[in-house]
């Protein structure tokens, strides 16, 4: 009989399922009048969703614009906020993923809206901003009288004024005014010698004013340009004495539902804000109800205390000491910061991780191990059950230093030191009321596995020579067997004791699947002993037990080598470089170089240690190996060789190795770092002291190229209508950084982009050019993504349509075809593998070639007529082809191609009516693909629609804001589903500086299972009713 066995394991990915993640680094600071591209991680393994958007408003803005995250490679999702958008201050913007089951994740996680991530816009340049005609500028010689530069003023009293009598023939009629790049020169009374602009009501924070000026020979003075903070009445500084003081108490409260899953969470928070004659100072503390002590802490505190140059920070806060050492990770601790025009001065030191003990109910303690050892005649069988810790976070200590000399604004060079550590004496080796799973030692008395055939969680097996109605018992060397063949089953019993505190003896899993020569299937189970017991009771069952009394056990309690992980140690050095040549040439430049140490359990090793970790020839060197056929009975003394007597021997070198002399001695520094076989790089630029010690001359590229090593270099040109930029960035395989722990290490990436400026920054072109490679040291496993972008945008006015045309090529190639060709080139393939493993071996090609079209099209249109109407179409398509499917299909049919096609169109539309009421109407379509529809089992397509309707109404009275809005979506492909959402959203002024926000969504989905395509009424369907509430009250004094 020849039956077919295939095994599965099935593993329940709970939180996979039901919570997706989003991971993103945040983007910092940006040149302005570029395109900027915001790129997330999610894994979604090609389950569907119903969107995923980003939110980004710019600089004063109440409302998010909406754009969706198009799809790139392996996992990687992307949206570009194009340049007319990223002029000067800031923009702010989160992410926001809805899955089919209703599941809504964001980043940040919480309160997105609330507190959205923020892009820095450094707009040093600003004269090129202006499309300033001359370069050689008038000095303009102004007076503002308001606002004052960094001056604080009330919203409603805002007015903007200055004069300009001293100016000689001023052309008045060239005068432009631009309050965060948005012209209101339209809004304001210009006169002869001054002008006076009441703008409309701007957000709270920081704004820039710039007023661009022209003579009567149109030659351009110098802009103005300062910047001033706008706070609501509400926030201005209440003045005591000569105390000032502002600060807010706001309470946040989230419930949602998704499917059966339910959760609720409360996040307070106080913000007090202070300032003197000579100190400035804040507090901040945030209380989140999800604090757990056995995970890492959500709840958040700061106290911050300084004056202009010099600042003091203590509690959770977010230092930047280098791009690849430290940069933007939560420390809590302490830091001290020096900031003059020619000098800086950063320290800092707390921790990365707090230590966590782990949960006494929850694997904190386990049986790391269960062995026979022999020990002497009289116990010759001895068992050695070894405990573990496991589950636990070390404490992780930090401290940096960063001190850097010269004018931010021109010159300016750094250095920059971190080192992180673990504390081993954070986490102890005892944990009270601490439970332990029996499973290594409970293993043995698991039953044989069986297949069962009638799915009853039972063996069953009659005694009557007919295996028809039996289940038969699956044996480790793939045959079957039962009772009609004289073997039974094993299934031992485990006699039950009072110190189980669980005591499961009817625990059948699931192990993989049999499939019978008719292509049924049917389940492999096994029975598997549950037990627990708490750790002060284990060596009591150990003695008293009947069915492990004689097993002579005894325990072995680590103190280190734990199952969980390993303390680590890391230290990282690096430098960085601004040069700033009169905003037209900007160069910066960075580097680091970094040790780490994956077990510092383990001791420092001295120099002597390094003679034969590499080779076995004490020869005083690391890593030299001969050439010599040596004798068994030779021998090494002080460094030479010799034969068994005493003949000296010639020594023939094959890799010359490093002598030790020139190793550094890990004892000598083992204060700054813990050295030892752990450490990675095990000798740092190993090549280096190879090419020295052969007198070869060291190039800048052999430092660069080092695996521990991480650089970059960018330079930016800034010309009349063009900006250039260009550069490289490259992390070493052997780079690590705790205080930066997700870098992609062993790639490079070159890029090169050239925006060009025409009619007044009325039209954008911008061409990009990126090549990432992944993979530097191990080719094997690299890949390389070559983009090409080009994109057009058109801004011709404010009443005229925005369009703006993309259009990108997306190479990427990786892995390598087998080299298996023959068993006979190898005599180390052994003999027993059968000759269709070694097929399927020879035939394996994990190649991928695939090109990527992308075609991304946006239209904007305000319209004023009765009604003020703002219209936005968009249009994206990707289309990723496999190169390669012609010719891998030929050599394997089952070959799942990595081809993929989406499509995906929105139209939105905002008509406000008048002050009070407006209305929104959103319409998208989305089409997605994968694979080749031959692959049945892995082919996907999913259609997706959806549109919403909404509305708002604003008020200055008790009623500040209500919104209301609909939404239907309906899906069909791979999953078929529909959906209706409601959404309410209203925001009250409850009393003078006291508001509260209430905004609840519900959704209604049914997703419809096809069991037969040919029969209608063979399906089911799966509702879910999910909802988010979200409450927030808040006072502001």
């Amino acid at each position: 009989m020849n039956n077919k066995i295939r095994l599965s394991v099935y593993i329940f990915f709970f939180n996979f399922l039901f919570s997706q993640s989003i991971y993103h680094d945040s983007i910092g600071n940006v040149q302005p009048s570029t395109p900027i591209e915001v790129q997330v991680f999610t894994d979604l393994n090609n389950q569907p969703y119903i969107s995923y958007n980003l939110f980004y408003r710019i600089n004063g803005q109440v409302s998010f614009f909406q754009q969706p995250m198009l799809e790139g490679d392996n996992g990687y999702y992307f949206s570009v906020i194009q340049p007319n958008h990223n002029i000067v201050g800031q923009i702010d913007y989160y992410i926001r993923l809805e899955m089919l089951n209703g599941e809504i994740i964001t980043f940040p996680k919480t309160s997105p809206v609330e507190y959205p991530l923020q892009i820095n816009i450094i707009d040093e340049n600003i004269t090129n901003i202006n499309s300033i005609g001359d370069l050689n500028l008038l000095q303009a010689d102004v007076s503002i009288i308001s606002p004052l530069p960094f001056e604080t003023v009330p919203s409603e009293d805002l007015i903007i004024s200055l004069s300009y009598f001293k100016l000689d023939e001023l052309d008045v009629n060239s005068i432009q005014i631009f309050i965060d790049n948005i012209n209101l020169t339209n809004r304001a009374i210009i006169k002869r010698n001054h002008l006076i602009l009441e703008p409309p009501k701007l957000k709270d924070g920081k704004h820039k004013i710039i007023l661009n000026m022209k003579n009567l020979s149109g030659v351009s003075f110098e802009p103005i340009q300062w910047i001033f903070n706008v706070v609501s009445d509400d926030k201005s500084l209440t003045k005591v004495n000569n105390f000032e003081y502002n600060g807010k108490i706001w309470n946040d409260y989230i419930s949602n539902k998704v499917d059966s899953l339910e959760s609720a969470y409360n996040v307070f928070n106080f913000n007090f804000n202070g300032k003197t004659e000579w100190l400035d100072f804040s507090i901040k503390y945030k209380k989140n109800s999800l604090e757990n002590i056995y995970e890492q802490p959500k709840d958040r505190y700061t106290f911050k205390l300084g004056s202009n140059n010099v600042k003091f920070k203590f509690g959770d806060f977010y230092p930047n000491l280098g791009d690849y050492s430290l940069n933007g990770t939560r420390v809590r601790g302490a830091g001290f910061n020096v900031n003059t025009e020619y000098f800086q001065f950063n320290v800092i030191q707390g921790e990365l991780n707090r230590s966590i003990e782990g949960d006494p109910l929850d694997d904190a303690i386990v049986i790391s191990d269960l062995s026979n050892q022999y020990i002497d005649e009289f116990n010759p069988n001895q068992s050695i059950l070894t405990l573990s810790r496991d589950n636990y976070t070390f404490k992780r200590d930090i401290t940096g230093l960063r001190v850097a000399l010269g004018s931010k604004q021109k010159a300016n060079f750094g250095l920059n030191i971190v080192k992180a550590k673990d504390d081993i004496n954070s986490i102890n080796k005892f944990v009270p009321g601490a439970v332990i799973n029996l499973e290594k030692l409970t293993e043995q008395f698991n039953s044989d596995q069986f297949i069962d055939f009638d799915n009853d969680n039972q063996y069953t097996c009659s005694v009557d020579g007919d295996d028809t109605n039996d289940d038969m018992i699956y044996n480790i060397d793939g045959t079957l067997s039962n009772c009609n063949d004289g073997i039974d089953i094993y299934n031992p019993i485990i006699f039950n004791s009072s110190e189980f505190i669980n005591y499961d003896d009817d625990n059948i899993v699931e192990i993989g699947t049999y499939i019978d020569d008719n292509d049924n299937e049917y389940l492999i189970k096994q029975r598997v002993w549950d037990i627990d017991v708490l750790f002060d009771d284990l060596e009591t069952v150990l003695n008293n037990n009947v069915t492990f009394d004689t097993l002579d056990i005894q325990i072995d309690h680590l103190s280190e080598q734990w199952e969980g992980d390993k303390p680590e140690d890391n230290f990282v050095i690096g430098t960085d470089m601004n040069l700033n040549f009169n905003n037209v040439v900007k160069i910066k430049s960075g580097m680091s170089m970094s040790l780490s140490n994956s077990n510092t359990w383990n001791p420092v090793k001295t120099v002597e240690d390094f003679d034969t970790y590499a080779d076995e020839y004490e020869d005083c060197y690391y890593g030299r190996t001969y050439l010599n056929n040596f004798s068994e009975d030779y021998y090494w003394d002080e460094c030479l060789a010799y034969e068994a007597d005493g003949t000296p021997i010639t020594l023939n070198i094959d890799e010359s190795g490093i002598e030790l002399s020139a190793i550094p001695d890990p004892e000598s520094f083992s204060s700054i770092f813990h050295y030892n076989f752990d450490s990675t790089p095990l000798i740092p630029f190993y090549s280096l002291l190879q090419k020295s010690q052969n007198d070869e001359s060291i190039e800048l590229s052999d430092l660069l190229n080092s695996p521990e090593v991480a650089y970059n270099f960018d330079v930016v040109l800034s010309l009349k209508k063009q900006k250039i930029q260009f550069g490289i960035k490259k992390i070493g395989g052997s780079y690590n950084s705790l205080g930066n722990p997700y870098l992609q290490k062993d790639s490079r990436e070159r890029y090169f982009s050239d925006t060009f400026r025409f009619f007044k920054n009325k039209l954008y072109i911008n061409l990009k050019w990126k090549d990432i490679k992944n993979g530097l040291i191990d080719g094997v496993s690299s890949s390389r993504t070559e983009k090409y972008d080009v994109n057009f945008s058109i801004y011709p006015g404010i009443d005229l349509p925005s369009v703006t045309l993309g259009y990108g090529i997306y190479n990427k190639t990786s892995g390598t075809e087998s080299s298996i060709v023959d068993t006979t080139w190898d005599s180390s393939i052994p003999d027993d593998i059968p000759d269709s493993t070694f097929d399927n071996l020879s035939s394996f090609d994990s190649r991928l070639e695939t090109e990527t079209k992308n075609i991304n099209f946006t239209f904007s249109q305000n319209i004023n007529s009765n009604f003020n109407h703002a219209l936005s179409l968009s249009y994206f398509s990707s289309d990723k082809i496999d190169l390669l499917f012609d010719e891998l299909i030929l050599t394997n049919s089952e070959y799942i191609s990595p081809r993929s096609m989406s499509e995906s169109v929105s139209f939105n539309l905002k008509t406000r009516y008048d002050k009070s009421w407006s209305s929104t109407v959103y319409m998208t379509n989305n089409y997605f693909d994968f694979a080749q529809e031959s692959s049945v089992d892995y082919f996907q397509k999913q259609l997706s629609s959806m549109l919403s309707l909404g509305f708002t109404y604003t008020d200055n009275n008790f009623l500040d804001k209500l919104n209301a809005s609909i939404d239907y979506s309906i899906g069909k492909g791979s999953t078929k589903y529909s959906q209706v959402g409601i959404k309410l959203l209203t925001k009250l002024d409850l009393y003078k500086n006291l508001d509260m926000t209430l905004d609840f969504s519900k959704r209604f989905k049914t997703i419809t299972t096809v069991i037969d395509s040919d029969s209608e009424s063979s399906k089911t369907e799966d509702r879910y009713s999910n909802f988010i509430f979200k409450a927030n009250i808040a006072y502001k004094f």
